[in-house]
């Protein structure tokens, strides 16, 4: 599979083929709305890239399938290299993209993941979530992985071999044979245990031969087994549990057993270790079961959204929708309780990535040299400061570059945009579009309806019971201060004269509740349109309604 995407890169993304990277590339922005988005180059010394490579070559399917069908693309005198013929037989291979697809889709969480970590923010408490989507991903493709018809059918021609020497710097001959002979597409193979591993071990150096057979999905899942043990460390799944994003927090609510439930006892024990920076807690009062208790009760509060996490609008804040965990528990955990906020804050703030760390040892090298070797550590300290934000703020904009849609070359990269394309790697025999829908217990209609019209403007509990029936409990996003506010739930403010009438009163996240803002309907209809809601509740607009209806008409009519 690496070797044939390599391949397509190097016919259809690298240039190297002057026309038929142009045809292709006309053929890609068709496809993605003027964007003319390339292929890109897998390498072995950085993580990941070959499936990068991969993702990027099954998103642009139908762009080559369209380029190989042209009639001015036959033409060309490329079609008579080997490469060239065998590349558009692999385009034409529906096994081919099948395959593609099927180790995507075992593979993508722990893509995620890794994006994740690349991006040098803050993503411990998505960690332990991912990695149980990636067992689960990689046991639901047991069956396929193991097909002989499709993984098993995928052989290696002498131009692919040429190219494998040339990627994997190999000089055999018979690189295809020893590949052959690595993995086994049996049906019923298990996985090994490290036990019997290291027996196998001790007899290949007793001099004994040993054959290992083990089919391909085993084996996939297998090396998954071994590594994901480094991943789900107790404090992966202490921030998991305290992760504030809705899909994170309802497999919380199915997966906290006992196992998480004492990783994350031991975590909180740790974090309370003297000398203690939580200084809501006296270490010479509370004893370690008297702290452990404490957070539970916290915790039982956060996933329940009680007091103090019972506010609606602290719940729709732009943290929450993007996943920044310790900032939410920064405002809206550490100053209302006395143990959680201080573990959230801590676990959740922790980088996955090395990059940090590299870069720092870098810039240190980089100035701790020659004449300046001899540099006190006070002053090396803010001297690599300044020389690593300066580095950094120019690698994200060649980041942001590199990672466009439209980038092109060798160094182009794999981006947020790719991950985020759905190419349904999250399917499983069912549609998922219809599942990631929840089941809609409300509609609200984001415009000022007739009946309110009239409504508004009668000073009596009736009009306002029923106003409050529509707008109660949403939450929106004011642009102007930048805070989210949700509609409360008790009463409105009625104001007399010309244009006035029933205001809804918004309780901002900011504020326990004391403080509360009144807003126009007409407001609060725009901007509640344009916010998300919580699960449940359905935003229709206007111009949306409209074409439901036209539609409707025109059924009506063809009936």
């Amino acid at each position: 599979m690496i070797l044939k995407t390599c391949r397509l890169y190097n016919v259809f993304g690298s240039g190297a083929i002057h026309g038929i990277y142009a045809q292709f590339m006309a053929q890609s922005s068709v496809f993605n709305k003027g964007q003319m988005v390339g292929l890109l180059r897998g390498a072995g010394t950085r993580f990941a890239t070959w499936f990068y490579a991969m993702h990027r070559a099954l998103r642009l399917r139908k762009a080559l399938l369209a380029t190989i069908h042209q009639q001015k693309f036959l033409d060309l005198d490329s079609m008579k290299k080997p490469s060239v013929r065998m590349a558009v037989q692999d385009i034409n291979d529906t096994k081919f993209w099948k395959c593609l697809y099927i180790l995507l889709r075992s593979v993508f969480p722990a893509l995620r993941a890794l994006r994740y970590c690349d991006a040098s923010r803050p993503v411990m408490d998505k960690i332990y979530f991912l990695s149980h989507r990636t067992t689960q991903a990689i046991e639901r493709s047991q069956q396929c992985l193991n097909d002989s018809n499709l993984f098993g059918a995928l052989f290696l021609d002498q131009n692919m071999i040429d190219e494998g020497n040339v990627i994997l710097g190999s000089d055999d001959g018979d690189i295809g044979t020893d590949l052959a002979e690595e993995v086994v597409f049996e049906d019923n193979a298990t996985p090994l245990t490290e036990d019997e591993v290291s027996i196998d071990e001790d007899d290949s150096s007793s001099g004994e031969e040993s054959v290992v057979t083990m089919s391909f999905g085993a084996s996939v899942c297998w090396h998954w087994d071994k590594r994901k043990t480094k991943i789900e460390h107790p404090y992966a799944m202490a921030a998991w549990a305290l992760c504030v994003m809705e899909d994170v927090r309802e497999d919380v609510r199915l997966r906290l057993k006992g196992a998480e439930w004492d990783a994350i006892e031991d975590v909180v024990k740790r974090l309370h270790l003297a000398p203690c920076p939580n200084m809501s807690v006296d270490l010479l009062i509370m004893s370690s079961a008297e702290i452990v208790d404490t957070f539970w009760n916290e915790f039982k509060a956060f996933q329940n959204c009680t007091e103090p996490f019972h506010h609606p609008s602290r719940w729709a804040t732009p943290d929450v929708s993007s996943g920044r965990s310790h900032l939410w528990h920064e405002k809206y955990s550490l100053p209302y309780t006395t143990v959680l906020g201080f573990v959230a804050c801590r676990v959740c703030s922790k980088l996955c990535g090395i990059g940090p760390a590299e870069r720092a040892w870098a810039a240190v090298k980089t100035i701790k040299r020659d004449k300046r070797s001899h540099l006190g550590g006070e002053s090396m300290e803010k001297r690599s400061v300044i020389y690593i934000t300066a580095k950094q703020q120019e690698a994200r904009l060649n980041l942001a570059q590199k990672e466009k849609l439209d980038a092109t070359g060798p160094n182009a990269m794999f981006g947020d945009d790719d991950i985020n394309f759905d190419l349904q790697l999250e399917k499983w025999d069912v549609d998922s579009e219809a599942l990631k829908e929840p089941q809609v217990q409300r509609i609200f209609h984001a415009w000022v309806e007739e009946w309110e019209e009239t409504v508004r403007r009668t000073n009596d509990v009736v009009a306002e019971a029923r106003l409050l029936e529509k707008y109660q409990g949403l939450v929106f996003l004011d642009p102007d201060t930048n805070k989210t506010f949700s509609i409360y739930k008790q009463n409105m403010e009625y104001r007399r004269g010309r244009g006035n009438g029933w205001f809804l009163l918004g309780v901002s996240a900011d504020d326990d509740g004391e403080d509360m803002e009144a807003f126009s309907i007409e407001l609060a209809c725009e901007l509640i349109g344009l916010t998300r809601q919580k699960r449940g509740v359905k935003v229709v607009n206007r111009a949306e309604e409209q074409e439901d209806h036209m539609d409707e008409e025109e059924d009506e009519e063809e009936e």
